[in-house]
């Protein structure tokens, strides 16, 4: 399997990690935001028009159903 290689540039020194898949790369990158409780990192993770369904989401939302379309409706309950 060829590695993927991930150069970002944004606000931080041109950085090459390498990554066995993009599913690899998406889980370290997803895990990393979530330990810095970095919504907008958590957020790019998803396409703009992504859907995430959570028992939590009525619950700490206080919507009535446990689903959130786009990254604006999921983005308070990524900075929870």
């Amino acid at each position: 399997m060829a590695n993927v290689h991930v150069i970002r540039a944004e606000g931080e020194a041109r950085k090459q990690q390498p990554f066995a898949s993009p599913v690899e790369r998406i889980y370290f990158e997803w895990d990393k935001a979530l330990s810095h409780n970095d919504a907008n990192a958590l957020l790019e993770l998803y396409a703009p028009d992504a859907v995430i369904e959570s028992p939590l989401i009525p619950h700490l939302l206080g919507k009535k159903e446990g689903v959130c379309r786009g990254r604006e409706e999921m983005r308070p309950f990524l900075k929870r």
